[in-house]
């Protein structure tokens, strides 16, 4: 997966944590899961709720951003650095912007359950 840091991204990463971000970009080129397809599972997770699901993510980013809610979820030195993840998706008749943390993606991923969560930390837009 292609992470990139953003102008945004400079504001929220200190310089102690610059290495880290450095070691978090080359962990995601190793993942052979594309920003796409966590953006589908997102998507999916979200669109449940309106029983729908994602027919195409036609505009997908990733960039390093921080997240309050966790702590080392990347790299055991990550500290509060997540993988942003945000774009827009084709479902059904209508579109839909999203974002969500990656962190947050992990949890959802094999687990219908944690599904419902997901729609409460996930930013969609229809």
């Amino acid at each position: 997966m292609k992470v990139k840091i953003t102008a945004d991204s400079r504001k929220v990463i200190t310089l102690a944590q610059t290495d880290v971000a450095k070691r978090i970009i080359e962990f995601c080129a190793e993942d052979e899961t594309t920003a796409a397809e966590y953006a589908r599972y997102a998507v999916n997770a979200i669109m449940r709720k309106h029983n729908d699901y994602c027919d195409t993510v036609l505009q997908c980013s990733a960039e390093i951003a921080g997240n309050g809610r966790v702590w080392n979820c990347i790299l055991e030195d990550s500290e509060n650095l997540d993988i942003w993840i945000s774009g827009i998706a084709k479902c059904g008749c209508h579109f839909c912007e999203f974002g969500a943390y990656l962190s947050d993606i992990w949890e959802i991923c094999g687990d219908i359950a944690d599904a419902d969560n997901m729609f409460s930390v996930v930013y969609s837009r229809a």
